[in-house]
């Protein structure tokens, strides 16, 4: 083979190992940041908590249904073939056996005129407790959506939190070795050395623990998305979104939150229920129709029918007290959810206030944080020259170095603390909904 022809095939190579590379990246799967919106909305789709409270609430809607059959008729066919053997022994004129084969069918109608208000009654109750099961769903939905977003808020602190200590490990490795230089050309002494080395071992130890948070936090985010957390950000919280004043979120919350909500339509469920139950205390009124048909009935009867029609009214006298006490357990219940509704609202109320006062704490951290690192950086730079004339120590520079650390890892915690009370206080108002993560 030529030199040329050597040449030729090096690079004819080279030029197909290129192609695959760009093949490569151009095809790779990107590992592209998920929005909180994007995580929400998938949520809703997958969580089994959520989709296991959808099919209850289909279970529920049934019983509208069910109520409403009182309104309409039965209808009932029935049919039968009979094979029957008669035989009779008389005393005068002597015995007979006879063998013979009927058959036949009957239908019957019966249309409920009246049954003491127990239909209406149900059907109400029914409705009520279709709504309840809604504002259930839509609770269960705030409360996942909820843990999903500040889930995702501890994933995006811990990851920052992890980067900081990670950093200020690697600063404190060039510390300890540029520490260990000045020692052996005489400027500073093993003591210095010893405290750059403790600083050194206490950073490692924060590391483990900021990494050991992560993976508390990206376990829970896959327990509730099915899916591992990928790159994310903060989510943005602009003040359109938030009320003005704490007054407000109260009354938002009373009128809109889906746990209050649900509290007063399971209250009125248990209000149609004793109407329900005094119903079978009352008359009761139908219209029943029936058609029977039947063939050789008997040896002498070769096809018989039978239609009638009737009005039909029950008054009950005595129940042996089943009523009585239906009717004490329908008002003790009524009384339950009465004071359900009342623990609703004060729960709320409480949770909204809370999280408007965590909102703003949180907020006066971020703005102390932010004004804490600033000092804290040019604190650093002066005593990092100064240090480096002999007028501060290692320690000085350790300490500094730690001041700032601690700031920059207090304001993360702060803009979590901050974020997660925003949503929390969503969710107290019956807010929270899938797009609140996409501003």
């Amino acid at each position: 083979m030529t030199g040329f022809a050597k040449r030729w095939q090096a690079m004819s190579s080279l030029l197909s190992k290129f192609v695959v590379v760009v093949l490569l990246v151009a095809y790779a799967p990107a590992a592209n940041a998920e929005s909180l919106a994007q995580a929400l909305q998938r949520t809703l789709t997958i969580n089994p908590v959520i989709n296991a409270e959808r099919e209850k609430l289909q279970a529920v809607d049934e019983g509208l249904g069910i109520a409403g059959a009182g309104y309409r008729p039965t209808i009932s066919l029935n049919g039968d073939i009979t094979r029957q053997n008669s035989y009779t022994d008389f005393k005068t004129s002597g015995e007979t056996d006879d063998t013979f084969t009927s058959r036949g069918y009957s239908v019957t109608l019966s249309q409920p005129l009246y049954r003491g208000g127990r239909t209406v009654a149900a059907v109400s109750e029914a409705q009520a407790n279709s709504l309840a099961a809604r504002e259930a769903l839509r609770n269960v939905e705030q409360n996942v959506l909820l843990e999903v977003a500040t889930t995702y808020v501890a994933v995006v602190r811990d990851t920052a939190i992890k980067d900081l200590r990670k950093n200020n490990l690697r600063l404190l490795d060039e510390q300890l070795r540029a520490t260990r230089g000045r020692q052996e050309a005489g400027v500073v002494t093993s003591t210095d050395v010893a405290l750059a080395l403790s600083r050194k071992s206490a950073a490692v130890s924060e590391l483990t623990l900021a990494g050991a948070n992560l993976r508390t936090a990206r376990a829970e985010y896959m327990r509730l998305t099915g899916r591992a957390a990928a790159k994310s950000f903060y989510p943005a919280v602009r003040g359109k979104r938030i009320v003005r004043n704490v007054a407000t979120a109260i009354t938002i919350g009373k009128n809109e939150s889906p746990a209050i909500l649900a509290a007063f339509y399971a209250k009125d469920a248990a209000r149609f229920a004793i109407d329900q139950v005094r119903g079978e205390r009352l008359p009761q009124l139908s219209l029943e129709a029936g058609f029977d048909s039947r063939w050789d009935a008997s040896k002498s009867v070769e096809q018989q029918r039978t239609a009638n029609i009737k009005l039909r009214g029950t008054m009950p006298f005595y129940q042996g007290g089943a009523v009585v006490a239906k009717i004490r357990r329908a008002r003790a219940t009524y009384r339950q959810r009465t004071l359900e509704v009342s623990a609703a609202q004060a729960n709320t109320h409480s949770q909204i206030v809370s999280n408007w006062g965590g909102m703003v704490a949180s907020k006066a951290r971020i703005n102390s944080a932010r004004t804490q690192i600033a000092a804290a950086q040019k604190a650093l730079l002066g005593i990092t020259n100064e240090e480096k004339v002999g007028q501060r120590t290692v320690l000085d520079v350790l300490d500094a170095e730690q001041e700032l650390l601690e700031a920059k890892v207090a304001l993360q915690q702060a803009r979590g603390d901050y974020i997660s009370a925003y949503f929390r206080l969503l969710s107290a108002m019956g807010r929270l909904h899938a797009s609140n993560g996409a501003y």
